[in-house]
């Protein structure tokens, strides 16, 4: 008998085991699941109504210059590249349609997500930023070559504000969009490790 009561003290001495609140990392999971749905949904609309302004401009003004014309196909094809990106991220989100997709599935999917996001925020922004300064600059010709001081401050007040996008907000942004989706794939893999053992 006294084994019994020793290993029942044991047993009500051990120190509590902080184990994962399942619902709320589900309902954390599912609401930020929404969101990136959302912020890349409208992202695609953002870009896509942008890609039609600027090709409503490329075809409605009259531009002397081909500068002109091959800077908006820059700054187009740019978007188009930013819009297939977010798309395929888009994509990867939305495959867990139903509830039949298991923890681990869901976890797969979110770690392509954050891999297909790391890519977007190295390569793909790289790549939007050059065609997009390309195409500005440009597209800004005809007017510095028409209005050398108009031109000028058109000229840096666009540098300017493209270096404060790459400098300032990206990295505040993949910082930002980092530290969600690593928390989030920790909570889901803590749920994991829980119904493994």
């Amino acid at each position: 008998m006294s084994n019994f009561n020793d290993i029942q003290n044991l047993w009500q001495n051990q120190p509590d085991v902080k184990t994962p609140d399942v619902d709320s990392i589900i309902k954390a999971a599912n609401k930020n699941r929404k969101q990136m749905i959302t912020k890349n949904v409208m992202a695609l609309i953002t870009l896509g109504a942008t890609v039609l302004f600027i090709a409503y401009i490329g075809l409605v003004a009259d531009f002397q210059f081909v500068t002109t014309k091959v800077g908006i196909v820059c700054i187009i094809i740019s978007i188009i590249g930013a819009m297939v990106l977010n798309s395929q991220m888009l994509m990867l989100i939305l495959n867990k349609a139903d509830n039949s997709v298991s923890n681990q599935d869901y976890l797969n999917q979110l770690i392509a997500y954050r891999n297909k996001q790391r890519f977007f925020q190295t390569k793909g922004i790289a790549v939007y930023f050059l065609a997009l300064t390309l195409g500005f600059i440009l597209y800004l010709y005809e007017f510095y070559a028409r209005n050398h001081s108009f031109g000028l401050k058109a000229y840096v007040l666009t540098l300017l504000w493209i270096a404060f996008a790459w400098f300032y907000i990206r990295p505040k942004t993949i910082k930002k969009q980092e530290k969600k989706i690593n928390d989030l794939i920790e909570q889901i893999e803590s749920i994991s490790s829980q119904f493994e053992k």
